[in-house]
């Protein structure tokens, strides 16, 4: 029998996965981030870090190399030609056979969509908007942060939480209820204290409570907070130029088109005034019907169809 792995790269984790005839794994593993734009060694350390992944995934299912008919992978930070090629030569290099590589992005349409095509919007560390159509055209926007400004993504929503924290106690423009939420997580009560506070969020201490304040964010906005809802509507403003614009330059598309949701801003938030803006907003702007879900199936599961 062949297998087939399939890996979903970011920026913090790596998932493999091995397929043998169907989308559920047969083993899953888990390993550190292999975004080549996050680490020292770049391209080489990713290529180093993937195979030895791969590697792990196969001794624990004590299945050769020689057994595997493709490495499809889709990995954060895979953004141009380029750094496809030169990753997949590396990979090559290494006794990877087979490697068939696209952004991550990719993944989430394939996991999620009943067709397997449509629109992947995905707001985790990072903020990126894809689309598959039925003729397996792909298309991709965003991704470059503030160069194409990405809005919405975890490391956004915090910054942009913390400026309406700051505008209140600090500048005294508007109240919000960001501002208690905020003072409660950290346990301060002063001007100071949260000037000291931003320490903690530029510090390796962020990663425990990035998180927390995106959940912030939405349940002010849930709680009808003034500030925490134009802050969404700057998110769905961005994040639909995006969608729409997928929707109109990728013409085969099914109707309604699925737009699929993921990473973890999507998926740790219950907020249904989020999505009916992104909804309405892309809807009105590109006049076609779709369909929004947020994925739950993991999204390595799509990498079984690439």
């Amino acid at each position: 029998m062949q297998y087939k792995i399939g890996i979903d790269g970011g920026g913090t984790k790596t998932e493999y996965a091995l397929f043998a005839d169907s989308r559920i794994p047969i083993l899953s593993l888990t390993g550190r981030g292999s975004n080549h734009e996050t680490l020292p060694g770049g391209m080489a350390e990713a290529a180093s870090i993937l195979a030895d992944g791969i590697g792990r995934l196969l001794d624990t299912a004590n299945i050769p190399m020689n057994k595997i008919s493709r490495a499809a992978m889709g990995l954060a930070g895979m953004d141009y030609p380029s750094q496809i090629r030169e990753l997949t030569e590396r990979l090559r290099a290494l006794g990877i056979p087979n490697p068939v590589l696209c952004n991550d992005g990719f993944l989430i349409v394939k996991a999620g969509s009943p067709s397997g095509f449509g629109i992947g919007y995905n707001a985790g560390s990072g903020t990126c908007a894809v689309a598959i159509d039925q003729s397996g055209g792909m298309l991709q926007f965003g991704g470059f942060s503030d160069f194409s400004g990405d809005k919405g993504n975890a490391y956004w929503n915090t910054a942009r939480t913390y400026r309406a924290v700051y505008d209140d106690v600090v500048l005294g423009l508007r109240k919000t209820l960001l501002t208690e939420l905020y003072f409660r997580e950290f346990q301060i009560h002063t001007e100071e204290e949260l000037i000291q506070s931003v320490q903690i969020l530029q510090s390796r201490q962020a990663a425990s409570r990035i998180p927390v304040i995106n959940t912030m964010l939405f349940t002010a906005a849930a709680a009808n907070d003034t500030t925490a809802i134009q802050i969404l509507d700057e998110i769905t403003d961005r994040a639909s130029d995006f969608l729409s614009c997928l929707a109109l330059r990728m013409p085969d598309m099914p109707d309604p088109i699925p737009v699929i949701l993921s990473g973890s801003v999507h998926c740790r938030q219950e907020c249904p005034l989020y999505i009916e803006q992104l909804r309405s907003k892309s809807v009105r702007k590109c006049r076609k019907n779709m369909e929004f879900s947020v994925l739950r199936d993991k999204p390595v599961i799509g990498a079984f169809y690439l």
